[in-house]
């Protein structure tokens, strides 16, 4: 098979960025039989992310995107990204963000990670879901449909009227980078000698930081040793900012760490060492945080909402996100009760024993197989 991937979807630190990274990556190791095109923005060809596969596989890059300022870009990428498909007879064509989706001369392929803008369009940047919405009448008649949770089909079947045979449920995994690390270097001139609970991705209202700031303020006076580590970018500097002035109205300022974006071998660090892992976002598709913390030995707590229950399984505390009591609750049960903690911790194995970027791979091949 001739298989085309929008290879731009892998640039970046996004969820689904890493998603598009890992998954092609895995994909090409695993079906060395086929060749391979990666589709990407013409700014992007001087920073490869693919080394060519082994055996059979070929990679090819091609420039379907333009920096001229023209005025109907979306249109010109759309038209080359056909040009070029067509000129190399891609039979199908993998779409691992729904916003770069397109018809054409192939077979479609389209990972579907959520509906975040249908249930709350504050969630996503006004551009993204505009776009989204523009295009969600294409993406639900592909030839086929990848969720990355039983909860995003669901929504997928409810929200745009999908029959539910032509969606299949395919689980992220998290990158081999995340192990448990003994190495501190770094942490104590974060936190010094205290423990901390960690919160990891980027800092936006959809995340609920506010709540889980409010949740561990309120039992912060019990435990004068512990401290919360926001580690992740703000969507906007107000918005780090009003975290920020609430940590202060509440008077835990000095217990509330921002450590903006880190790199991978710090990120690693952080949740090895970290007492627990909290999310509790009002709304994921998947959650890949939550498997990154248990890959490196930490257990989780976070909400009972969407795909979140999924993914951290019994390794993790499931709370009312929208409850700033239920997940002080929690965070108080874990940071006394040891024998709830070593619970979580012995579900992990099996818990990871569900995801791989491995399994991943060889389902996704599956699914190409099942259009050939």
């Amino acid at each position: 098979m001739r298989i085309g991937f929008d290879a731009v979807a892998a640039i970046g630190r996004s969820g689904n960025a890493t998603y598009s990274y890992e998954l092609i990556s895995h994909v090409m190791r695993r079906g060395a039989a086929n060749r391979y095109y990666l589709f990407s923005y013409l700014h992007d060809m001087g920073r490869p992310l693919f080394k060519k596969g082994a055996g059979h596989t070929e990679v090819h890059s091609q420039l379907v995107a333009s920096l001229f300022p023209l005025p109907h870009l979306h249109q010109v990428n759309d038209f080359l990204l056909r040009l070029h498909a067509r000129a190399r007879r891609v039979d199908i064509f993998h779409f691992t963000n729904p916003l770069n989706y397109i018809d054409g001369p192939f077979k479609k392929v389209v990972t579907v990670h959520d509906l975040a803008p249908l249930h709350d369009p504050s969630w996503t940047k006004e551009h993204s879901g505009r776009l989204f919405k523009e295009r969600l009448g294409a993406v639900a008649r592909a030839d086929a449909i990848i969720a990355v949770s039983k909860f995003t089909k669901q929504d997928i079947v409810e929200k745009l009227g999908v029959a539910p045979e032509r969606i299949t449920v395919v689980y992220e995994g998290a990158g081999n980078i995340f192990y448990p690390d003994e190495d501190k270097a770094g942490i104590a001139a974060l936190v010094g000698d205290s423990r901390y609970v960690l919160c990891v991705g980027q800092l936006q209202p959809r995340k609920n930081n506010r709540n889980l700031l409010l949740a561990f303020a309120s039992i912060a006076p019990d435990f004068p040793d512990t401290k919360l580590v926001f580690a992740g970018s703000a969507v906007s500097p107000e918005y780090l900012q009003g975290l920020k002035d609430a940590a202060a109205a509440s008077g835990v300022e000095g217990s509330i760490v921002f450590a903006g974006s880190v790199g991978n071998d710090f990120l690693r660090r952080l949740y090895t060492h970290a007492f627990c892992f909290a999310y509790p976002s009002f709304f994921e598709g998947f959650g890949l945080p939550i498997l990154e913390s248990l890959q490196c030995g930490v257990p989780v707590i976070t909400s009972d909402a969407s795909s979140l229950p999924e993914v951290a399984g019994d390794a993790g505390l499931l709370v009312n996100p929208h409850s700033v009591e239920s997940i002080a609750a929690a965070l108080r049960q874990l940071l006394c009760d040891t024998a709830v903690k070593d619970r979580l911790l012995l579900a992990i194995p099996a818990q990871l024993a569900k995801f791989s970027w491995k399994k991943a791979a060889e389902e996704t091949l599956k699914v190409y197989e099942s259009l050939s």
